[in-house]
């Protein structure tokens, strides 16, 4: 699985920024910086400097047989089976202006292109920075719970309840559903008390194969 940047066609040879980093002049009033994480997440960001940039942004994704692109009502975009499945998960949009104000912005999908959009204006001040953050999950999928679903994990005495409960709001199934049920009552009870008194949330990493894993991260 890969995502390819948008204009890469017309863009200028890689500049490097610092170690690590590099950018691309796309010669059309916009450059893209990607720039990979420890975690595995990659930061993409476009630097559009002038109204006469364009507004809509390309990412073509190859995406792993049997998985499809699909926006969410979040504003974030999948790549998953419709068994669950997921193999990266893109945040949802965010571009703000040289004044760190928001501007308006969201993705549309075409078959396998990504499209960031960005509704700037002549009045807009440039430069504005756009960034989508793809993040891979080729080990697996991920299901992050609320505050509100983490307290109510905390309430329950009965296992069968609690497991059929985050099954059910995971939208997890089949093998994913009993990689959960086999962490035990006790283990995730005490994982969602102490994400809350540290005020975050509980999050489940499900690999293809293995034991699942229960972490505290922030809501």
């Amino acid at each position: 699985m890969s995502i390819g940047l948008p204009f890469a066609r017309g863009a200028d040879h890689a500049i490097v920024e610092q170690p690590g980093v590099v950018s691309f002049d796309n010669n059309n009033g916009s450059t893209t910086v990607p720039v990979v994480q420890r975690d595995g997440t990659v930061l993409i960001n476009t630097v559009i400097s002038a109204a006469t940039a364009p507004q809509r942004y390309d990412y073509p994704i190859r995406v792993p047989e049997g998985h499809s692109l699909r926006l969410l009502a979040s504003g974030a975009a999948i790549v998953g089976d419709d068994a669950g499945g997921l193999s990266a998960v893109i945040a949802a949009p965010w571009a703000k202006d040289s004044l760190g104000n928001p501007v308006p912005t969201h993705y549309e999908v075409q078959g396998d292109t990504l499209t960031q959009v960005v509704d700037f204006t002549p009045s807009t001040a440039f430069p504005v920075v756009a960034d989508p953050a793809v993040t891979w999950l080729l080990w697996g999928r991920t299901v992050k719970y609320s505050k509100a679903e983490t307290q109510e994990v905390v309430r329950f005495t009965d296992s069968a309840q609690m497991f059929s409960y985050l099954c059910i709001v995971g939208g997890l199934a089949g093998a994913a559903c009993t990689t959960v049920a086999n962490l035990g009552l006790q283990i995730v009870k005490n994982a969602a008390q102490n994400a809350l008194r540290a005020g975050r949330c509980i999050q489940l990493n499900i690999p293809y194969v293995g034991l699942g894993l229960m972490y505290d991260v922030k809501c």
